[in-house]
C-alpha cells in the first residue's frame, strides 16, 4: 500500500505539492483536495543511476506527480523498505504546517523499483499527528531526530511558510 493510499482512505482525494525540487533533492507536502489540510512533509533524495535507469517515469515525478502513482501507472513494480518509524515531537516549522503540536509518525523509506529493485530513492516522511498510521513499528528502528531537525532546517530554507 503506498503513503497516498493510506492517507487517501482517511482524508479522501490529494494532491502533491512541490515545495522544492533540483536534481537530488525535492520537498513535497500532500494535502487534502477538500480543505487543503497538510498530511504529509516529505524530503526525497534521489539516486542518479535509478532517475536514469526510470527516466521517462522520473520526469513525471519530476513535473509534480507521485511516485507511488507514476511508477503504478507505469506498470513498474514498486518496493517500499521501511528502514525506520515512529512518532515524534516536531520541530515548530512542522507543527505550524501541521496546526498541531501533538507527535507525528515519521518514516526512513528506501524505494526500489523495477523487476530487478533498483535503488531510486531515499524518503524521510513526515505525517499529520492526525494521520491513523497503520503499519507497526516492531521490525525497524526509531527515526533519526537528526535527519528530521536536518529535513526542517532545509524546509525553512528551501519553502519558507
Amino acid at each position: 500500500m503506498l503513503s497516498s493510499d493510506i492517507l487517501e482512505n482517511q482524508f479522501g482525494p490529494t494532491r502533491v505539492n512541490v515545495l522544492y525540487q533540483d536534481n537530488t533533492d525535492r520537498i513535497i507536502q500532500t494535502v487534502t483536495f477538500a480543505s487543503e489540510k497538510v498530511l504529509e512533509l516529505s524530503w526525497v533524495k534521489f539516486d542518479p543511476e535509478g532517475k536514469e535507469v526510470f527516466a521517462e517515469i522520473h520526469s513525471a515525478v519530476a513535473e509534480g506527480e507521485s511516485m507511488g502513482k507514476a511508477f503504478r501507472e507505469a506498470g513498474q513494480p514498486f518496493n517500499r523498505e521501511t528502514r525506520a518509524l515512529g512518532r515524534l515531537i516536531l520541530p515548530d516549522s512542522y507543527r505550524q504546517r501541521f496546526d498541531s503540536r501533538n507527535p507525528a509518525t515519521v518514516t526512513e523509506t528506501d524505494i526500489f523499483v523495477g523487476e530487478d529493485q533498483i535503488f531510486y530513492c531515499h524518503v524521510l516522511e513526515t505525517f499529520s499527528p492526525d494521520i491513523n498510521w497503520p503499519l507497526s513499528a516492531d521490525s525497524c528502528q526509531r527515526p533519526s531526530r537528526a535527519k528530521v531537525l536536518d529535513f526542517a532546517d532545509f524546509l525553512d530554507a528551501a519553502a519558507p511558510l
